[in-house]
């Protein structure tokens, strides 16, 4: 799965001002990420042969954060 840093911005903005929202990434985090076009994957980290497949460039599971 891939999603648009623009598209999860627009969604969820960039600043760090409601508690308790539900989301794996917090706004300031996809302000740096933008900027610093940091590439960025989103694993479940109880998983770790999925973070293996992922550092292996193969198909895991999980979302591909696109700048």
């Amino acid at each position: 799965k891939e999603i648009k840093i623009d598209d999860l911005i627009e969604k969820f903005g960039t600043n760090w001002d409601q508690a308790g929202k539900n989301i794996v990434i917090d706004g300031p985090a996809l302000k740096i990420i933008k900027k610093a076009k940091i590439p960025t994957l989103v694993l479940n980290g109880k998983k770790l042969a999925q973070l293996e497949k992922a550092i292996n460039n193969q198909i895991f599971n999980g979302t591909i954060i696109k700048i």
